[in-house]
């Protein structure tokens, strides 16, 4: 007898991954014009800070908003860094937070099969974890959630993946 193993991208999720150690930073009203996140991303980068997640909106009033995840443990650095930008920019804010969790979906499959951010969004919220960022690529669907939904939103995604834990 001959088993059939399955193609890698069958799989589609093949890992479910929980981040406790991130903090976010957004920055509202931001000047929405060439240069403005170089500038940004310049300095968190001559701090030395790394930069995980990165998600901008534009709004109607021809001013962007910008979130951003860090290790929690630049933090405190990250804000000076921040703070140091805005204060040439009129009427941008700063908010952050440093109880938070992110939730990541990996998996080869992520590139072939849809309905992956449908699953991982659904079950979520059937677990009444709301989501505050989300970032893709081609293998893996990160989602940002309250620190004290990291673990049950955890244990959701193992469940609707079918991966063991």
């Amino acid at each position: 007898v001959v088993g059939k193993l399955a193609n890698m991208e069958d799989i589609v999720v093949s890992e479910v991954l929980l981040d406790e150690k991130q903090a976010r930073l957004t920055i509202h009203n931001l000047p929405d014009r060439p240069g403005t996140c170089a500038e940004l991303f310049t300095a968190v980068a001559e701090g030395d800070v790394m930069v995980d997640m990165i998600v901008q909106n534009v709004s109607h009033n021809g001013a962007a908003e910008v979130s951003f995840t860090i290790p929690r443990q630049d933090l405190e650095r990250c804000l000076l860094l921040v703070r140091e930008v805005l204060s040439s920019w009129e009427n941008a804010e700063l908010s952050y937070a440093e109880n938070i969790a992110k939730l990541t979906a990996v998996g080869v499959g992520l590139r072939t099969h849809t309905g992956v951010g449908e699953r991982m969004f659904r079950a979520l919220a059937e677990e009444q974890i709301n989501i505050q960022m989300i970032n893709t690529s081609e293998i893996r669907m990160s989602a940002v959630v309250e620190a004290t939904n990291g673990e049950r939103g955890l244990k959701a995604l193992l469940r609707t993946f079918g991966i063991e834990s």
